[in-house]
């Protein structure tokens, strides 16, 4: 008769690729680090910030900074949702700017490529008197003759 397996007790708290990978997919899907860590099943937010930054998991690392930059375009779809509800009579005008307010700010910092702020600066002159000149220093030569 074969030994029985015993399930682990408590939250994961080692590495471990699966639950990364559906860390990582509830994140994309808009879910708060936070409200996954809740969840019996998924390691304390402690264990997950510390695979992020600690350079043992640098795959988790670019993994997780993906998820981001996909939660940002979730949080920027949610801006839709709400606008749609305040102009449905469902949720109020001042409540949702504040709700509003908060998912630019995430979705900015999340996606900042397709959200943030944009500041283009040119730095060429049209009349070409900005553009660089060559400089060129002679050194003397040590007679003491220049």
């Amino acid at each position: 008769m074969a030994a029985k397996k015993k399930n682990p007790v408590g939250r994961p708290t080692k590495y471990n690729e699966k639950v990364c990978n559906e860390i990582c997919t509830r994140l994309a899907g808009g879910e708060s680090l936070r409200s996954i860590c809740r969840d019996d099943k998924m390691p304390s937010i402690a264990s997950v910030l510390l695979w992020v930054v600690d350079g043992k998991h640098p795959e988790f690392s670019e993994q997780y900074a993906q998820a981001r930059e996909a939660q940002g375009y979730s949080d920027a779809d949610r801006i839709r949702e709400i606008a749609a509800a305040v102009g449905a009579g469902e949720i109020e005008a001042n409540a949702a700017r504040v709700i509003i307010d908060a998912y630019k700010w995430t979705a900015e910092r999340n996606a900042g490529r397709a959200f943030g702020n944009k500041q283009q600066i040119d730095h060429r002159s049209t009349d070409g008197s900005m553009s660089p000149t060559r400089i060129e220093i002679v050194a003397p030569d040590g007679d003491g003759t220049d």
